[in-house]
């Protein structure tokens, strides 16, 4: 293979420019051939613990902290997320017949406190 015909070769070579802005979020794989979407220069196939930003491009995810130990490490526990309102989120802690409430990095003890005390 002489230089002339690599030259030749990447010349063909088609160049994938990065995608700068994620403003139009995931898309269905069927986008895929249809390229003359104007979304779809703004889209990915995959967006996976990243907040898309309005500027352009995308931030990581903010991970988990620790708060508090679950009540008894013993047994088996679930958090899961509980979303009242778009200003409201708490992380519930379900574990063997009870549930515990956490909100802005701590736990909400005297809330349900009479609730504990009235189904013992």
């Amino acid at each position: 293979m002489g230089y002339g015909t690599l030259r030749d070769k990447m010349a063909r070579t088609q160049v994938t420019l990065p995608t700068n802005s994620l403003n139009a979020g995931e898309v269905s794989p069927k986008v895929d051939v249809r390229a003359d979407i104007e979304k779809y220069d703004s889209a990915c196939r995959t967006l996976e613990n990243v907040i898309p930003m309005v500027e352009g491009g995308g931030k990581r995810m903010p991970g988990s902290y620790f708060v508090v130990e679950v009540k008894d490490s013993s047994q088996e526990s679930r958090i899961t997320s509980f979303h009242f309102s778009t200003e409201q989120a708490y992380a519930l802690e379900f574990g063997d017949e009870y549930i515990r409430f956490y909100k802005d990095e701590g736990q909400i003890v005297n809330a349900y406190a009479a609730w504990v005390t009235a189904t013992e």
